[in-house]
């Protein structure tokens, strides 16, 4: 997808996650499952990552958008599994990637 804002455009990658057994999402960082390609500047410039969470938990209202600049993704494994805040396992209540929820300003 290509955006426009202020006169700059910006190239869009959008995501979709889906639910496990568990209760987190798992979302493909790469260009296909089974790519062994990750998404690069070359690729696009923003990584948007959609999860159903009004839809799969009752007590949440709004999805899950989680807006990724595609050079933060450098050093990420080849796939997210985000969640959201408070409903992790264990210890981890927040996901890794929760700083890029909602970050609609970075667009």
């Amino acid at each position: 997808m290509i955006a426009e804002k202020d006169g700059n455009s910006r190239r869009i990658q959008v995501k979709s996650a889906s639910i496990n057994k568990g209760g987190s999402y798992r979302c493909t960082l790469k260009h296909c499952r089974h790519s062994p390609r990750k998404y690069g500047k070359s690729d696009c410039d923003f990584l948007i990552l959609y999860a159903s969470y009004a839809k799969d938990f009752e007590d949440i209202i709004h999805d899950g958008y989680y807006i990724i600049p595609v050079e933060d993704l450098k050093e990420k494994s080849s796939f997210a599994i985000i969640f959201p805040a408070g409903k992790g396992r264990g210890n981890i209540l927040v996901c890794s990637w929760e700083r890029y929820k909602d970050g609609w300003e970075r667009l």
